[in-house]
């Protein structure tokens, strides 16, 4: 499960940012994005099912937002009841009576009956787990005093056309994500999904 949870957040973190609005920030012309004018919170919306089509029975929807700082620092995080939520019904989905029989190398009927010998039910023993493991996850990835959860922070820049994230203290093109940036909105493509942020309330 240790693996499962890894590979979930590899592709949160490397497909941050969906289809988003919000209003305020700076009114940089179309085409033109500086260190300066991206200065501001960007909020997104990630489609699950579109980005993580790899997990099987993911769905559901993560809100949040990106942050950019004029200290030169940046920030991703979801919103952390969603965030658990999500983690939640993939985990359900995923740990089926027959997954788990399979990884525990039984039949879906020796495990039922090895539970039995322990007086639970399968629905009483995934409730039980799936709690506990919950609640690791959450121990995990606290959230803060805003209720959100930071998945990623580090220093940016913006330069010829690219939105560099580093979380050291320089940058190379592994860094880079090309964009564009037309009616207010960053249009960024990453491993084959396009990416939109919209300008969000300071307030978020």
């Amino acid at each position: 499960m240790k693996k499962l949870l890894a590979l979930l957040l590899i592709a949160v973190l490397s497909l941050t940012m969906l289809v988003a609005c919000g209003e305020g920030g700076s009114n940089a012309a179309d085409g033109e994005l500086t260190t300066e004018t991206i200065v501001g919170k960007w909020a997104f919306e990630m489609n699950l099912a579109d980005v993580a089509a790899d997990f099987m029975g993911m769905e559901g929807k993560l809100a949040g937002i990106f942050q950019f700082k004029e200290d030169g620092t940046a920030s991703m995080y979801f919103d952390g009841d969603t965030f658990f939520d999500s983690m939640g019904q993939y985990l359900r989905k995923f740990m089926t009576l027959e997954n788990v029989a399979q990884m525990s190398g039984l039949s879906a009927e020796q495990l039922q009956q090895a539970l039995a010998q322990q007086g639970l039910s399968w629905d009483e023993y995934m409730n039980t787990y799936l709690d506990a493991y919950l609640q690791t996850i959450k121990t995990m990835f606290p959230a803060n005093d805003e209720g959100n959860i930071v998945l990623s922070e580090g220093k940016y820049k913006v330069e010829d056309g690219k939105i560099y994230i580093s979380k050291n203290d320089w940058f190379t093109e592994d860094d880079a994500e090309q964009y564009r940036y037309e009616d207010g909105k960053i249009h960024l493509e990453a491993e084959g999904v396009e990416l939109i942020l919209t300008r969000a309330n300071e307030s978020l």
